[in-house]
């Protein structure tokens, strides 16, 4: 629905997509678990700053404001692990802000990739490559040049269907 509201939603079941509310960017998927819309939970502004569609069947649990305050002021570990979250948001878009502002395609695509590395330095890519280009800002092929350019440059590399960043 397009009819604003001050609340989070809990994806209980199924996938999103996160874009820009024009359209232009592909900025995140939610899966089960994943929580949308907490800039507009306490926000003065009444407006919407992604659109969230749906790419599967999606179960959604949303949380008004009021709902979120009373359980924020009753129990502190909720407040606690909001506030974690939070934080957790404000640094992946730090992250996604160095990866927009990297000059050239191979740059903005390291720079992801580093963001999205687990401990073993495995990568798992989001999506299609289409997704992952619109994140990126760039267009489809320029996407698969960065990643060859990584490959040869030995900052990325394959094993079986696996891809490790390397630094």
């Amino acid at each position: 629905s397009s009819s604003f509201q001050n609340a989070v939603g809990l994806i209980l079941d199924g996938t999103v997509v996160v874009t820009a509310t024009d359209g232009s960017a592909v900025m995140n998927r939610l899966f089960a678990g994943n929580m949308f819309g907490v800039a507009a939970l306490f926000g003065a502004e009444e407006k919407y700053v992604t659109t969230i569609t749906a790419k599967t069947t999606v179960t959604v649990v949303f949380i008004p404001q009021k709902q979120m305050s009373d359980w924020l002021s009753r129990y502190p570990v909720i407040a606690q692990n909001y506030i974690c979250f939070l934080s957790d948001k404000i640094r992946f878009l730090n992250h996604k802000l160095s990866v927009l502002t990297a000059g050239s395609a191979e740059g903005r695509l390291y720079q992801y990739l580093l963001t999205q590395r687990k401990e073993d330095g495995s990568v798992t890519w989001p999506g299609s490559m289409v997704e992952l280009a619109g994140m990126l800002n760039m267009g489809r092929s320029s996407l698969y040049r960065a990643k060859d350019a990584l490959l040869v440059a030995g900052f990325l590399r394959k094993v079986g269907k696996i891809y490790y960043v390397t630094e």
